[in-house]
């Protein structure tokens, strides 16, 4: 799930549109992206989802 993020991030999808595709917070959705871009894969949320 975090790699699709990940991908979305890249494709310049926007925090909402990607948390309810995903089902997710849009808040959790920022915490991978703000991870994301700062090099690092997105962290957080969903034990051990990817």
């Amino acid at each position: 799930m975090r790699l699709e993020a990940g991908r979305r991030f890249a494709a310049g999808e926007k925090t909402a549109v990607i948390a309810k595709e995903l089902r997710v917070s849009e808040r959790l959705v920022e915490r991978w992206r703000r991870a994301w871009r700062e090099g690092g894969p997105p962290v957080g949320g969903l034990n051990g989802a990817s």
